[in-house]
């Protein structure tokens, strides 16, 4: 029984999930006890505020690259699609190492609310449609409310954050 279980929450052609899953509860446990990698950038001799725009923007572009998923496929090529979808597996994984080094910790207002999304869509990914067609056939419509809604959502607050963070510290200030 233990056993089905382990294979059914970690098989070897999923470790992107495993991956993903440790990540996820990583960052959460160091983020809330603000242990995130900006906080000693310093440290290692890196400008924090060239750090923060630097990490801030490739998270931005990693994020934008997600939603290439939903272009319109100009074949009918599943083996691409197949490896399209890997990708955007295994990047998703990684937006949230990328959060834990470009955040200090939860932050309050805006910084809390998208990095609790970014954190929801991340688990959403992990726990796919794969996994809900077993268990529950109409969820299918559930989670891609909540994993698109919330990708969608999450846009316009990551951009906001950038504008707020350069209109109230521009780049010349630390």
């Amino acid at each position: 029984m233990l056993h089905s279980i382990f294979n059914f929450l970690f098989p070897k052609n999923r470790r992107y999930f495993t991956w993903g899953l440790f990540c996820t509860f990583c960052a959460i446990l160091f983020l809330s006890n603000d242990i995130g990698v900006r906080n000693f950038s310093h440290e290692i001799g890196i400008n924090k505020r060239y750090f923060v725009i630097t990490t801030g923007f490739i998270l931005s572009l990693m994020f934008i690259w997600q939603w290439k998923i939903i272009l319109p496929r100009s074949s009918s090529d599943t083996t691409s699609d197949k490896k399209e979808l890997s990708r955007h597996r295994w990047i998703g994984s990684g937006i949230i190492i990328l959060l834990f080094i470009h955040a200090a910790s939860f932050g309050y207002a805006i910084r809390t609310y998208i990095s609790i999304t970014l954190f929801l869509i991340v688990l959403s990914g992990l726990f796919h449609l794969q996994f809900f067609r077993k268990i529950l056939p109409v969820s299918t419509n559930v989670w891609r409310l909540l994993h698109i809604g919330l990708s969608s959502l999450a846009l316009p607050l990551i951009y906001l954050h950038g504008w707020i963070a350069i209109i109230y510290k521009g780049p010349g200030q630390n």
